[in-house]
């Protein structure tokens, strides 16, 4: 059989029959990989963008959105310091029963657990806290004078038996220094608030600022007080 092919043409004959290959036009290839490129490229693109659309976030950084915040602090760093014990800057806390809450100098918050208060005379309260530790012991001291039931006393007197708040520190082996609002050089400042007087149990606020004999000073604030009779 007189079959004449073209070159781009293989002939084939193979059980009795005959197969003609063209090979494929080198533009038909070309736009079938360009196609394929193109569909793997907006799959993956679309992928992306799927994980990526989970809500708007606001650009509040505390804001809860659902999901994570981007713009939010999820870990890594350390929390600030928390109230009671001491250092921190939150303030030391409400005194629970039988405990004596402050701030020292703005840096210190102390409480003082086993607080108690005496009666002074008839009528007067001595409110006392304290701790011993492996130097030396703290105590803390609020009298009030003339004593008449819940309300505000101020440390106005300049003697040892008017209403005053003292401060004092005992290093073993050392003398005291004792800030006191009445006699330290000079007067100090402050007061207390009992807002609740019943069943031998007082409960209240104080502050204040007291000076040592040699002119050192030293701040008590938030002060509060929960303590039973002894």
């Amino acid at each position: 059989m007189g079959f004449k092919s073209r070159p781009s043409e293989i002939i084939s004959l193979r059980y009795g029959h005959m197969f003609i290959f063209k090979p494929l036009n080198t533009r038909n290839v070309f736009l079938m990989k360009k196609v394929l490129f193109t569909s793997l490229f907006l799959a993956c693109a679309a992928m992306g963008l799927s994980s990526c659309m989970n809500g708007d976030y606001d650009a509040n950084p505390n804001a809860n959105n659902g999901t994570t915040n981007p713009l939010a602090n999820n870990g890594g760093g350390g929390s600030g310091g928390g109230g009671g014990g001491t250092g921190g800057g939150s303030g030391p806390g409400t005194a629970a029963k039988g405990e004596i809450r402050f701030r020292l100098n703005g840096s210190s918050n102390v409480t003082f657990t086993g607080s108690n208060y005496t009666i002074v005379g008839t009528t007067d309260p001595l409110i006392s806290g304290g701790n011993t530790g492996t130097t030396g012991s703290t105590t803390i001291n609020v009298f009030i004078l003339n004593y008449t039931g819940p309300g505000t006393y101020a440390f106005t007197g300049t003697s040892a038996t008017s209403t005053h708040g003292t401060y004092t520190i005992s290093p073993f082996g050392s003398s005291d220094d004792t800030y006191n609002t009445a006699t330290g050089t000079p007067t100090g400042t402050g007061q207390v608030v009992v807002t609740s007087d019943a069943n031998n149990e007082l409960v209240g606020t104080f502050s204040f600022t007291a000076y040592n004999s040699t002119g050192g000073k030293t701040d008590v604030t938030s002060g509060s007080f929960d303590v039973v009779k002894m």
